[in-house]
């Protein structure tokens, strides 16, 4: 990318590719970072220059996992870079093909894995599967998002915006650090506004956690209850949103 950067390029079309996310998360979200590095900083900034003439593709390409044809990339990517020659002519090493072999692969293994479902296992993962599918029934397309955004913690909590935008991780309302943990259960700013909830557990005599408190129920009754409370609680603390 430096190198694109200080030489001369005449090609009007670009792609640069690198193995390295962070560093192209860095420098696509360099505008929104709280304090971005110098040199990631300068790099956006020319960037968005050079996207005014040119058309360029930042392309992540994942290593060490088994993809034909990328330790050919690597290694032009980094004679290139060593001898500062540009490589302009260099065959795309049938893309169709990989891509081809690699969904067979995991429609194979996907098939497989339902084929060897029998019995008791069986039996407990479709009736997980149907309990979720009836969750999210009962929830419209944009509260199913957030569910699903806390379920894989990657929902707009103060942690990890602090990690992915630069912003304070500290709760707005009592300044601790600000993990989905805290905003659902911990934080006692929120107790009453989360009375519902509380009183949900109480009467079930269960003790309050994140994966309960997101689903984790046997019953398909109680799962569309407390889910449906959580929604509740973050539409009552204007949180919603930020999920």
């Amino acid at each position: 990318m430096k190198f694109f950067i200080e030489e001369s390029v005449e090609e009007d079309k670009v792609i640069i590719c690198s193995d390295s996310k962070s560093a192209i998360q860095a420098v696509v979200n360099a505008n929104t970072m709280a304090k971005p590095n110098r040199d990631v900083l300068i790099c956006y900034i020319k960037l968005q220059d050079i996207l005014k003439k040119k058309k360029v593709v930042i392309q992540w390409i994942p290593a060490h996992v088994g993809i034909s044809g990328n330790e050919i990339a690597d290694l032009k990517a980094k004679s290139a870079v060593e001898s500062g020659t540009l490589v302009t002519d260099m065959d795309t090493p049938y893309e169709v093909m990989i891509f081809d072999k690699v969904i067979k692969e995991i429609d194979r293994q996907g098939f497989k894995a339902n084929r060897d479902l029998t019995g008791n296992l069986f039996v407990t993962m479709k009736k997980q599967r149907n309990i979720e599918t009836k969750v999210y029934k009962e929830l419209t397309r944009y509260e199913a998002k957030k569910l699903f955004r806390l379920r894989s913690h990657h929902a707009g909590v103060g942690c990890y915006k602090a990690k992915f935008l630069g912003q304070s991780e500290e709760c707005i309302k009592c300044g601790a650090s600000e993990t989905i943990e805290h905003l659902m259960i911990i934080c006692r700013e929120s107790e009453q506004e989360r009375r519902e909830i509380t009183e949900f557990f109480r009467r079930k005599k269960v003790q309050s956690s994140l994966y309960m408190l997101l689903g984790g129920f046997d019953s398909e009754e109680e799962n569309c209850m407390i889910v449906s409370l959580v929604i509740q609680f973050l539409t009552r603390i204007a949180r919603l949103k930020d999920i």
